[in-house]
């Protein structure tokens, strides 16, 4: 694949993955108690008549991660990408 290339691909799949993993309304609305994703699981936790916080702050954090891990993964090509732009062949 071209060095040009790479960190195109590299953005996109970045910004797609982070759009799908922040949609909240449609998994709220079409899933069940059964199967829910992990934001849509941390509201749960803030029903009922006490709040835990402390289980919606860990699944907070559990929602970040991932892609967290996928942007410092793809970072090397963002950055090359960027350099890349900014000199003149």
């Amino acid at each position: 694949m071209d060095a040009q290339v790479k960190p195109g691909i590299a953005a996109v799949s970045l910004l797609a993955f982070i759009f799908a993993w922040n949609n909240f309304v449609f998994p709220l609305i079409l899933t069940s108690s059964n199967a829910q994703t992990v934001t849509v699981g941390a509201l749960s936790f803030l029903g009922g008549d006490r709040p835990k916080y402390n289980l919606t702050a860990a699944a907070a954090l559990v929602s970040v991660i991932p892609p967290l891990l996928l942007a410092l993964t793809i970072q090397r090509y963002l950055v090359r990408g960027l350099s890349f732009g900014a000199v003149k062949s």
